[in-house]
């Protein structure tokens, strides 16, 4: 096996870059995900760039995972470096998941169980010293959904291990070794999930410090129909942060639904999480302003899924992000996207429903204009009738309705082209 000499001059800072935590014995399989920040790091495969299939020197020789270098991936534990995913017809057709690479390549793997990457890294000043390492890598299910039958669909996971060569010779585990992902999902489009944990070495015997760690991934999944995946960006790095991040957040989606925008985001671990904001800007990220706040789970090793509806937001272009709010105050934000609004017609919302003293409603418009609001009793009598001074974009109207006894209303708002643009129940408190 080929070894690589890793300076620590040589360090390469990732920045944020998040890996997950294993708080487990050794071998315990776990799904939970919590994240480290300002790493170091010692070791990165990216698999280089190029059009062409490649193998990979790092490739375990003593497995039956086979390099197969061109043709349609049918067989099971073959594999391939190249620059697309799309190695089968139900495959996605995906680039590599490297930042900036062009014709990146990735390790792209048909079926296969048990060990099948293997690399030794040796630093020759300090050595590696006791304390919390990251091992991680991004994976994609490359599979399309409804590959193979949905309940028959094997799912990829992974085998992390790190060990390192003790004072006599011996190769041995480093705490919580070996990691066991969860397994990964098939999904619409095509989706890089990071996967990982936090491996200990610990103190030796006589202060010993060791300059040889060796690094092995390997499939949890037999193989078979469903587990096939490529792998990238495979990291080995020091934790010097030594504690996890409240949130790991797997994504933010944002659209417009109505006259309003939906945000929806996810989190596969919470840490002492307290609950989330949504934020949004409009002029490009420079200011923020809170949109929505939802509760959350507060801890949690399992995938949840949050949701949240901007009432107000502007014509144009619109920027969301979820800003994670931790017990202690500190904050964490996801990553952020943008909406376009448009509208075509006028459209209004009754937001205070029931009601007690005013009725308030929220408009969003394509122009200035006048409307006319109307409320009805449950006997059909008009009882408001009141116009609505209306401007480009949204606007908050309230309604004073003190006077309304308890009971069952309808109101009803009309543009100026005699369009019903609200007709709605509303009860009075």
């Amino acid at each position: 096996m080929k070894k690589i000499s890793l300076m620590r001059s040589k360090l390469l800072a990732f920045g944020t870059f998040v890996i997950i935590t294993v708080l487990s014995l050794a071998g315990t399989s776990l799904s939970a995900q919590m994240f480290c920040e300002n790493e170091l790091v010692y070791y990165n495969e990216n698999f280089g760039v190029g059009t062409t299939a490649v193998s990979n020197n790092h490739v375990l020789t003593n497995g039956t995972l086979e390099f197969t270098p061109n043709g349609i991936m049918e067989t099971d534990g073959t594999y391939r470096v190249i620059n697309s995913t799309w190695q089968k017809p139900e495959w996605h057709n995906s680039a590599d998941h490297t930042p900036g690479d062009v014709n990146g390549r990735m390790m792209v793997i048909n079926g296969y169980d048990g060990n099948f990457y293997r690399v030794e890294l040796t630093s020759n000043q300090s050595g590696f010293q006791p304390g919390d390492y990251g091992l991680s890598a991004f994976v994609m299910n490359v599979n399309t959904p409804g590959t193979c039958s949905p309940t028959t669909a094997l799912l990829p996971s992974l085998t992390l291990t790190a060990e390192y060569l003790d004072e006599s010779g011996n190769w041995v585990k480093f705490m919580g070794a070996p990691f066991t992902t969860g397994e990964v999902p098939q999904s619409a489009e095509p989706t890089w999930v990071q996967l990982g944990g936090i491996l200990t070495l610990p103190a030796l015997n006589n202060n010993y410090i060791t300059h040889t760690v060796r690094i092995t991934i390997g499939s949890a999944t037999e193989g078979g129909c469903g587990n096939d995946f490529a792998l990238d960006d495979i990291h080995f790095a020091t934790c010097p942060s030594g504690g996890p991040l409240p949130v790991a957040f797997l994504g933010i989606d944002a659209r417009q639904k109505g006259n309003g925008v939906n945000v929806e985001w996810s989190t596969s671990s919470e840490y002492n999480n307290k609950y989330f904001v949504v934020e949004r800007s409009n002029d490009g990220g420079h200011t923020w302003f809170t949109a929505t706040k939802v509760n959350s789970q507060g801890n949690s090793n399992t995938r949840h899924d949050y949701s949240s509806f901007d009432a107000k937001p502007q014509l144009g272009l619109n920027y969301y992000r979820v800003r994670q709010v931790d017990f202690d105050g500190t904050s964490k934000f996801s990553s952020t996207v943008v909406v376009k609004v448009n509208i075509d017609k006028t459209s209004g919302t009754v937001l205070t429903n029931p009601f007690r003293t005013d009725i308030t409603l929220d408009f969003l418009s394509s122009r200035s204009q006048m409307l006319n609001a109307r409320v009805f009793d449950n006997m059909g009598r008009m009882v408001i009738n009141q116009q609505l001074s209306l401007n480009g974009g949204t606007s908050r109207k309230i309604i004073p309705a003190s006077r309304l006894q308890t009971g069952m209303y309808i109101i009803q708002v009309i543009d100026d082209e005699g369009n019903v643009i609200v007709n709605s129940k509303l009860v009075k408190m």
